[in-house]
């Protein structure tokens, strides 16, 4: 289990992209916890945040890239196939789904500091 005073710091130091990444996760997942989300589900999210701010979106591959390296921060938890393509993501779900409440606070104040600086 993650400090969360540790991961609101972490959270703040985020680049741009992996907030936007997180915050379309959390978006898909706080309507259905239970539900199913893929890649392809995080990043057409994604491509609508960048456009709600005016700021040019990243490759699949990358948001990709972003959503691992959410999950090795502790924010996110990806499943992998058993077999074969180890490397893709299955689906991806929020670590600790009780800290939402305070990630989504915090997305949103660090979001309205972006978008004053664009």
């Amino acid at each position: 289990m993650n400090d969360p005073e540790k991961m609101i710091s972490l959270l703040k130091t985020l680049p741009l992209h992996s907030r936007l990444v997180l915050c379309a996760c959390i978006r898909l997942l706080s309507s259905d916890n239970d539900a199913k989300i893929t890649v392809t589900d995080v990043f057409t999210k994604y491509k609508q945040l960048t456009a709600r701010f005016n700021i040019n979106w990243l490759s699949l591959g990358k948001v990709t890239g972003h959503i691992k390296e959410l999950e090795m921060l502790g924010f996110l938890k990806c499943t992998y196939p058993q077999k074969g393509h180890a490397r893709q993501i299955r689906y991806i779900h929020i670590f600790e789904p009780d800290e939402i409440p305070e990630y989504v606070s915090v997305l949103q104040e660090e979001l309205r500091k972006d978008a004053r600086d664009i």
